[in-house]
């Protein structure tokens, strides 16, 4: 009878482990499709940053294109400046002998 009752009991724990078994593969199952599905959303992150740091980079060298550009119509009107000064001074210059000719 002892042997009778041992043998069910190891065959009630083999059915309990069996099920168990197959209730943490199926929990491992789950874990790796939730493991993908995280590195699948990571990459198009890593995806998503590198494209704005691209854009970023453009954008600040678009802004260093834009400086250099200020800073050249900057010397360019300093230019212009100075020659319509000149001329002005020029101009009042043929004023004067102008009207000491007189």
């Amino acid at each position: 009878k002892r042997t009778s009752d041992s043998t069910g009991e190891i065959e009630q724990l083999l059915g309990t482990l069996g099920s168990k078994t197959e209730e943490v593969t199926q929990k491992m199952s789950s874990c790796l499709d939730l493991s993908r599905a995280s590195v699948s959303s990571i990459e198009n992150a890593r995806d998503s940053f590198e494209g704005i740091q691209l854009s970023v980079n453009e954008i600040r060298d678009q802004n260093l294109q834009i400086s250099a550009a200020a800073e050249e119509q900057h010397s360019v009107a300093e230019e212009i400046n100075r020659h319509i000064q000149q001329i002005y001074d020029e101009a009042r210059l043929v004023e004067s002998l102008a009207n000491a000719a007189q």
